[in-house]
This record gives structure tokens, sequence and C-alpha cells, in this order.
């Protein structure tokens, strides 16, 4: 029966942009409505009911596509604000009378169909939102390399305590930013001598004056030393 159904399904759907996929979920959807010795005619009549919920599921997709395309000319615009308006004003209308359609075919939707539709919708969106979280993720990635690559000269360890875990809007924060740290990093070198802090490393040798043996201390050592040297004999030391 499936097969039956998308080999009508396909020549009527040709137009409507679905892939090969999509048409098979289509058929099973259609073909779930009707009886296993259904005939040709009713085969057809099924089909033909069934072509403007897909122009409808059609249309939640080219909804989706629209927005991506809107998104993209407001991050690279390439028109004047008349023609912009002008744009968004036809949009708007265009959107009203698709809505207005929508909302009339609804009323008329079969159950299987319905389904079927919710499903394509959640699909759509769930790319949608995978899209927008790769596209934040390359930016916070272009942000922090535009921020690493204006610190050099800026100890790491630094500027690194301060960089994890923050987040810029735009490249004008970025550049604030560097600005704030590379001063944070000046003043601290003023701070602590002309010698960079990066520089700057701990003695290899060396005992803190605070732990040095008294004067008192050294003069017994001292004596203990002689009076094993006179009486090597355990027992007979001198007291």
């Amino acid at each position: 029966m499936k097969t039956k159904v998308l080999e009508e399904l396909k020549p009527k759907a040709a137009s409507l942009g679905f892939n090969d996929e999509e048409l098979t979920t289509a058929s099973e959807n259609i073909a779930g409505g009707l009886k296993e010795d259904a005939t040709t005619e009713e085969i057809a009549a099924a089909v033909d009911a069934a072509i403007p919920y897909l122009k409808l599921s059609q249309s939640a997709a080219n909804r989706s596509i629209e927005r991506f395309k809107t998104q993209f000319e407001k991050d690279h615009p390439t028109k004047t604000k008349e023609q912009e308006e002008a744009e968004r004003k036809a949009k708007e209308e265009a959107e009203r009378k698709k809505k207005e359609e929508e909302e009339r075919m609804a009323k008329q939707e079969p159950e299987y169909f319905k389904k079927y539709r919710e499903a394509m919708e959640k699909r759509f969106d769930a790319l949608e939102k995978e899209n927008e979280r790769l596209k934040s993720e390359k930016q916070d990635s272009d942000f922090r390399k535009r921020a690493v690559t204006g610190l050099e000269g800026v100890d790491e360890d630094f500027y690194q305590m301060l960089l994890d875990g923050r987040k810029f809007k735009d490249n004008d924060e970025v550049d604030t930013f560097v600005a704030d740290v590379k001063s944070k990093w000046e003043k601290l070198n003023e701070k602590f001598g002309k010698k960079p802090l990066a520089s700057m490393r701990p003695p290899k040798t060396g005992t803190p004056a605070a732990d040095q043996p008294s004067q008192e201390v050294k003069d017994r050592i001292e004596r203990r030393k002689a009076q094993k040297k006179a009486s090597p004999i355990r027992g007979l030391e001198s007291k």
C-alpha cells in the first residue's frame, strides 16, 4: 500500500521540494488512513486530499529558511533602509495571508497528517537550535582568539585567570577587555619593580635569616665537637 501511495504521490508533489525520505514518510502517513484493499481511485483521492497539507508543511520549512535568510541579511546589510522597509511590509503581508490559509486548512486537517506536520516542525526547530548553538560556539572561539592575540606579552597565567569563563558580545568588548588586562599587568610590573613579573624566579639556594641558629647554640655545638674529640670512648665524655 505504501508503495502504491508513493508512486501516486511523487509526480504530484514534485514541485513542492520534498526529498525521497520526506515523501516516503508522507506516503506512510497517507497509507495509514487507507484500507488494505483500497482501489486506485481511492488512493489517488487520498493523495489529492493530502497535497494541501504537504504544502502546509512546506510552509513551515520555508518559514525556518526565511528566518535564517532574514538574520543573515541583518548581519550583512546590503540594501537601503527604504528597500528594507518595503520588503519588511511585503513579508508581513505575505505572512498574514499564509497564516490565514494555514488556520483555514488546519480546521480540515486529518489527525494522522497533523502528527506528521508537527513532527516536521519539530525537526526544523531542532535544526534551527543546533545551527544557533554552533554559531554561538564559533563566535565565542573567535572572540577568545582575538583576546589571546591582543594579550601577547602578558603572562599567560595572569590573563587566563581573567579570561576563564568570560563571554563577549562583540569585538569592541573584546578590545576593551584586552586594554584593561594590559593596564593591570603594567601596574603590577611597576609595583614590583622594573623587572617584568613573568621573568622573576625564587633564588635557587639560601636560608632565610630567621632560620639561622643563635650564637649561643653555635657555641654549644662547638663545645660538643671539642668534647667528642677529647673523649672518643662513649660514656667517658666530659659533662
